[in-house]
């Protein structure tokens, strides 16, 4: 029986799934999530003998014997999102596949009624499922997830992990790998590991290491509030008491969880967090290997799963710079569980894609002569010169200034009226003949 066939790869705001858009999904309350584990007849000749009690404790309850800390998929989702998500489920007896597709078994596996003419009726009301391995050495054995995937046995959303990563049974499975996993299933939301550069430890879904998501992948779970995150205007300075993604939402009074500042140039944004080791997903523990540094963290958002990091570890009297985008961000001081920043937006590229537009309106109404036309173009003309006056623009052409060789036809004091739909009067300086216009 061969593998149940997977294509992944991304689009605009969505994930392609074996030809299929899906959208992502917020994950708020609970999910119910079956849990099977299975094994391959062909590589599994050793299986832990408490097989089913170890996936329960990795699904549900797994204290570490050293720290006490509760290793389990379920305290990790609870913890990250704020007490937002949990999980329920349970936990089925082992199932022997005859080869490596471990999956289509472990889906049949679950209780259905068998009709006499073939076919079954799926009757244990699961919609999410994940298969356990013993351990992930080899191939079509590592965390993969499919989201939809082909529907088996009433279920469409599916993953597969596993305990131990060697078949020595030496090393624990992260649970880091666990939430990537269920977090594709679930959220139906992809891989953030394709950018240049990643967000690497900064986020699971880039690191499967059981750091916290971003501020940005927390909000497209639903687990903080997008209100959380402020928008920073261009060709503003402002400063922010930014509070670590780690504490639990909402944010206390007068912290931001991030700030999020336009791009410039494209439709892309970025987004500034502060991280700090504030617990045992951050630091690193016996859950987590931590976040690579503590500090202001910045990247930028191309796309849903294109996220790039462009700058990490700013402490107090450190700063980010984009040249290509006129942005700064200084860290001014260090607060408890945060810090101060000021961001500094200069409206650079902007004032100077508005000039070449502004331009390029003067030059056609030197040359349109159809009066409704000039009309749209005069309308279109004060707004764009309105937002390079709004943004501090320099060097700006006024809408009082008069073109004497135009007869003042397109800027002056009668723009308004004209935009309106008016004809000035012989006093405003104006055309007083159609032939004028």
């Amino acid at each position: 029986m061969g593998s149940v066939p997977r294509v992944r790869r991304r689009a605009a705001g969505l994930f392609i799934e074996g030809g299929i858009a899906v959208a992502v999904q917020a994950w708020t309350g609970v999910r119910r999530v079956a849990f099977i584990p299975v094994t391959n007849s062909q590589v599994d000749t050793t299986v832990p003998s408490d097989f089913q009690e170890q996936v329960y404790q990795r699904a549900f309850i797994d204290p570490d014997p050293a720290s006490n800390a509760d290793r389990s998929l379920k305290s990790y989702i609870h913890s990250v999102s704020s007490g937002r998500a949990t999980l329920t489920g349970h936990v089925f007896p082992p199932v022997v596949a005859p080869d490596e597709d471990v999956v289509k078994p472990g889906l049949e596996s679950l209780p259905s009624i068998k009709l006499p003419f073939g076919g079954q009726i799926p009757v244990h009301g699961f919609t999410f499922a994940v298969l356990v391995l013993p351990h992930s050495a080899g191939p079509h054995r590592g965390g993969f997830a499919w989201y939809p995937g082909t529907k088996i046995n009433g279920v469409s959303f599916y993953c597969r992990v596993a305990l131990y990563t060697s078949p020595n049974f030496s090393m624990r499975q992260s649970v880091g790998v666990w939430a990537m996993e269920a977090l594709h299933m679930i959220c139906r939301f992809g891989d953030l590991y394709y950018s240049d550069p990643p967000l690497g430890g900064f986020d699971v879904m880039s690191c499967a290491c059981g750091t916290h998501p971003t501020a940005y992948t927390k909000t497209q779970f639903g687990w903080a509030d997008p209100g959380a995150t402020t928008v920073h205007g261009i060709g503003t300075t402002e400063d922010y008491s930014l509070i670590a993604v780690s504490y639990p939402q909402p944010t206390p009074p007068g912290r931001h969880l991030a700030v999020r500042v336009a791009s410039q140039i494209d439709s892309s944004y970025f987004v500034i967090e502060a991280r700090d080791r504030s617990d045992i997903y951050e630091a690193p523990s016996a859950v987590s290997s931590g976040i690579p540094a503590e500090g202001v963290v910045v990247y930028q958002v191309r796309g849903t799963t294109d996220v790039e990091l462009r700058g990490s570890g700013l402490t107090a009297g450190q700063s980010f710079h984009a040249q290509s985008e006129d942005l700064t961000v200084r860290v001014d001081a260090a607060l408890p569980g945060g810090y101060r920043i000021r961001v500094a937006s200069r409206a650079t590229v902007l004032c100077q894609k508005l000039q070449t537009q502004a331009d390029s309106l003067r030059q056609s109404l030197q040359l349109e002569q159809d009066i409704n036309v000039r009309k749209q173009l005069i309308s279109a003309l004060a707004k764009v010169l309105e937002q390079m006056r709004t943004l501090g623009c320099a060097d700006i052409a006024e809408l009082v200034d008069l073109d004497e060789e135009t007869h003042g036809r397109f800027i002056g004091r009668q723009l308004d009226a004209i935009a309106a739909g008016d004809r000035p009067s012989s006093s405003d300086n104006g055309p007083t003949s159609e032939a004028d216009w």
